[in-house]
């Protein structure tokens, strides 16, 4: 199998035409073509749902299962040749997930970044947003550094170092028209017969669900939602009984108000990364300088 045939792969997943990512890769439409073909002879199926000329094409189920392998590869292939260079300045990627709970407290990591990256320039970073499952799948398997997570979780022989005593307060995103928007804060039974849309994250889920335990009467649950995004530019067409459960983000459309759920609990942070694990140069370089801004606190 083929990396450079991957990246082929992955750039037509992504742009849904051969005729776009022949393009982008700067290669013939018949190459690439012939390149895809030989790959489904390799694997012996059919990766594509390949439609009329000049409709999208999509990958069928087992093409989905090869995007999401091809990524992990990728990454971990990107990863290998940043360990094994031989150049004396330090370079590559920083791979970091982090669950939805944490997005606010990112800061600590940004101004670690920005420290290495003042005697290391040609490192950098890349953020990846999951449930905590996910982002533990990703760190086995190498394809994360580290994860900043809630430590309430089970972290399974992972190791870890605290870097907060709160998380990022519990709230809920309204309507600025709406009733709600006019309280301090919210308490569950003020959501009463209020449709909420709540995040996919098992693990948010869990923490929301504890706080509106307190309901005195049935909370009524309106969707959920991958991306708080999403949640945002569908409750903005709806009426005014409509609220986004959400750890509190800063890009609020101006339609929209965060009001914070009150005596919602505090939860500790941690930084959480393999044990004993041979690491990238860059990554390695990451930790050291977290651990010493963590010290000074």
């Amino acid at each position: 199998m083929d990396l450079r045939v991957l990246k082929y792969f992955l750039k037509v997943a992504q742009e849904e035409s051969i005729s776009a990512a022949a393009l982008k890769l700067g290669v013939t439409q018949p190459t690439l073509s012939r390149q895809l073909h030989e790959l489904e002879e390799e694997f012996n199926a059919k990766l594509f749902n390949r439609g009329c000329r000049g409709r999208r094409i999509t990958l069928t189920e087992k093409g989905a299962i090869l995007r999401h392998r091809a990524e992990e590869l990728l990454v971990l292939a990107d990863k290998t040749c940043c360990e094994l260079s031989c150049c004396e300045s330090l370079s590559g990627n920083v791979y970091i997930g982090y669950t939805h709970a944490c997005l606010n407290e990112l800061g600590i990591l940004g101004q670690v970044a920005s420290d290495l990256r003042k005697v290391h320039p040609e490192v950098n970073f890349v953020l990846k947003s999951g449930s905590w499952c996910a982002l533990y799948d990703q760190l086995e398997r190498g394809t994360l550094d580290l994860c900043v997570v809630t430590d309430d979780l089970e972290l399974c022989g992972m190791e870890s170092m605290s870097l907060s005593v709160t998380t990022a307060p519990l709230g809920f995103l309204v309507n600025k028209t709406s009733k709600l928007a006019k309280k301090k804060e919210l308490m569950p039974s003020d959501l009463n017969n209020i449709s909420l849309l709540l995040p996919e994250d098992d693990h948010d889920r869990e923490l929301i669900f504890e706080w509106l335990s307190g309901a005195s009467g049935k909370i009524s649950e309106g969707g959920s939602y991958e991306h708080l995004l999403q949640a945002l530019a569908f409750v903005s067409g709806c009426d005014d009984n409509w609220a986004v459960a959400c750890f509190k983000c800063d890009a609020i459309p101006p339609a929209m108000f965060f009001v914070p759920a009150g005596a919602a609990p505090l939860k500790n942070l941690s930084a959480v990364f393999r044990p004993n694990s041979v690491m990238p140069p860059a990554a390695e370089a990451f930790l050291k300088g977290l651990r010493a801004r963590l010290s000074e606190k």
